[in-house]
């Protein structure tokens, strides 16, 4: 049925069971251009949203939840704050997809877009082919402000409101927000985050942006539109001035000759310690501002990376690179991969988790031991003893071989 066919009685065909005029026939009277375009197109984008929580509500209510977690997975609280709220939504009904790998907005408009009035049409479909993404401010002119994209460093005139109060003297603004395309502009759906470029706060951002690039292996800026989480969350932190947690791995394998050439060249260098021999490996850590754990693991047949911090993923490549050249690593674990380690590096993975757990219970004061660290009692009158006991009682209360092989790391460990 073409939708001149309609009638203002008819069932509407978005299938919600309501007369066409008091449904999707209600938006043809918005389609009409006012005076002012950023109230044109603002109407617009209103009406869609409240289309699609209609026509999705119940659906996306059940899943909602587990939703907002894979959102804040990267955010530094993971805590949604309320003005936060059409940010999160936008993302859900235009990001988010489904097993088909459609998200709302796109299905919607796959199904019912004929029966909408072309300028809402067109606003859909500019709304399902935008994404979350952080912008510099560069200028304004009259109610049209310039940005432009961190990513793809294209430049964007964007809508305004009202006249902004945009002092050319002061640092440029980072704005984190989703632009829709109308005509020659854009205009921003929902709310934008603001920080000032401070502290590096811009060079935070593209590191990371770049970080994410290598990991995933995709250079397109349809990253972004699939990993909208994944931006929000390096803005956050670097709005609230907090390093993100990596935890990255990574692996290559070495020759018996490299081996020693690493651990003589680590050993000399004033700028890395040995910190300890454990499961066949020696475990470097390289000295200065680290701020998490972070290690280098030489072993027979491979050597092994460690950092929480992106700063120092890069130094200890750097560090490396210099002793062994084109060196090729294999990406064992990341905060962004979202997935195990591949059947063939999960030993060297649990080799760097045992490690990272030892040195966190180590550092970490216990009930058992009055309050104090593993470390502090080491240093004591029978120390050792004491924690071997401890460890003992531990392992007769644990079943999993996981386990058990922890424990027995951190036996070896204080010897």
């Amino acid at each position: 049925m073409k939708k001149s066919k309609i009638g203002r009685n008819d069932p509407c065909p978005c299938g919600s069971g309501k007369k066409y005029k008091k449904c999707c026939g209600r938006l043809q009277d918005i389609a009409k251009t006012p005076e002012n375009p950023f109230d044109f197109y603002n109407q617009l984008l209103s009406s869609l949203k409240l289309k699609l929580d209609q026509y999705y509500g119940s659906q996306i209510k059940k899943n909602r939840k587990e939703a907002q977690k894979q959102f804040l997975r990267y955010s530094v609280d993971g805590v949604l704050p309320p003005e936060h709220e059409s940010i999160f939504s936008d993302w859900l009904w235009f990001d988010k997809t489904d097993t088909s790998g459609k998200n709302p907005g796109s299905r919607y408009l796959e199904e019912h877009g004929d029966f909408l009035e072309k300028p809402l049409q067109e606003c859909l479909a500019s709304l399902t082919a935008s994404h979350l993404a952080i912008y510099q401010t560069e200028s304004l002119k009259d109610n049209c402000l310039f940005l432009n994209h961190i990513f793809s460093g294209k430049q964007y005139k964007v809508l305004l409101k009202e006249p902004w109060d945009l002092k050319q003297d002061e640092s440029p603004l980072l704005l984190l927000g989703r632009l829709v395309s109308i005509d020659e502009a854009s205009i921003f759906s929902g709310m934008v985050l603001v920080t000032p470029n401070k502290a590096g706060k811009k060079e935070f951002i593209e590191k990371h942006l770049q970080y994410v690039q290598e990991i995933c292996q995709d250079q397109s800026e349809d990253l972004l539109k699939i990993r909208g989480e994944v931006v929000y969350g390096i803005f956050d932190h670097a709005h609230k001035k907090t390093f993100m947690n990596l935890n990255d791995i990574r692996a290559a394998g070495i020759n018996a000759a490299e081996k020693e050439k690493l651990i003589d060249k680590l050993t000399q260098n004033k700028d890395c310690t040995l910190v300890h021999k454990t499961g066949g490996f020696h475990w470097f850590k390289p000295t200065g501002e680290n701020r998490g754990y972070i290690r280098i693991a030489v072993g027979e047949k491979y050597i092994l990376t460690c950092a929480d911090i992106l700063d120092d993923v890069q130094k200890i490549q750097e560090l490396l690179t210099d002793i062994l050249e084109n060196k090729e690593f294999v990406q064992v674990s990341s905060l962004f991969l979202q997935r195990p380690p591949a059947a063939e590096v999960v030993d060297l993975w649990f080799a760097v988790l045992k490690d990272q757990e030892t040195e966190k219970w180590l550092t970490t004061p216990h009930t058992e031991l009055d309050n104090k660290t593993p470390q502090q009692i080491l240093g004591e009158t029978n120390g050792r003893q004491r924690i071997l006991e401890m460890l003992n009682n531990f392992a007769a209360s644990v079943h999993s071989e996981e386990e058990k092989e922890l424990i027995e790391y951190m036996k070896l460990r204080i010897g």
